[in-house]
């Protein structure tokens, strides 16, 4: 396989199968999707070296509208997984195939770290209130450190707009966060508790 994108593979695994887990909530669903992309990028990889240029965006991009068909998918079908990619993959000769190995102990690690935090969690939990663009920008930045240019080509969106965005975005999860925390306060009994005893 081509040294230079074993070595992208190398540096994106981890974090493009964390972006796309953080998504679906299921593991299997997970590997599949991210197995797919790079798939799908290794494809485009060999037929255009131009695509080097840009493989990280267009991974991302891939992977992002993956995760659309998954959402789409099950919203007819709760229990459906990405079977079809699994056939399509075993029906490919060995130099088409491509399946990430997703046993990596730093993969795990990073998983249980990442689950284990609970304000990462509570951020998850404001994230769901915003709308979907709102989420991917911020994400995309903060999570997957992605520069807004490479972010733009993503969202099929200005870089000037994903700017703006990401800016306002990050304004309303702050006032999403500290209205939590008022309301985490105001129906925590310990807190309640305290308040009783000074009056």
């Amino acid at each position: 396989m081509d040294a230079p994108f074993v070595k992208l593979y190398e540096k994106l695994k981890v974090k493009l199968y964390t972006y796309v887990y953080f998504k679906v909530r299921n593991a299997s669903v997970a590997e599949d999707i991210t197995s797919e992309a790079f798939l799908r990028l290794f494809k485009a990889w060999k037929e255009s070296k131009e695509v080097a240029d840009y493989a990280q965006a267009w991974a991302y991009r891939t992977a992002y509208n993956l995760i659309i068909d998954h959402v789409r998918s099950a919203h007819y079908k709760k229990s459906k997984t990405m079977s079809e990619i699994e056939k399509k993959n075993a029906d490919k000769t060995d130099d088409e195939s491509f399946e990430v190995d997703f046993a990596d102990d730093k993969i795990k690690d990073y998983l249980e770290n990442e689950i284990k935090d609970e304000q990462i969690s509570q951020l998850h939990e404001a994230l769901a209130d915003l709308k979907q663009i709102e989420r991917e920008i911020i994400e995309l930045r903060i999570f997957q450190e992605l520069p807004f240019a490479e972010i733009a080509v993503i969202l099929d969106i200005a870089e000037g707009a994903a700017k703006m965005r990401y800016k306002r975005s990050i304004d309303k999860l702050g006032f999403i966060v500290s209205s939590q925390k008022e309301k985490h306060k105001a129906d925590n009994p310990k807190s309640k508790k305290k308040r009783d005893e000074l009056v």
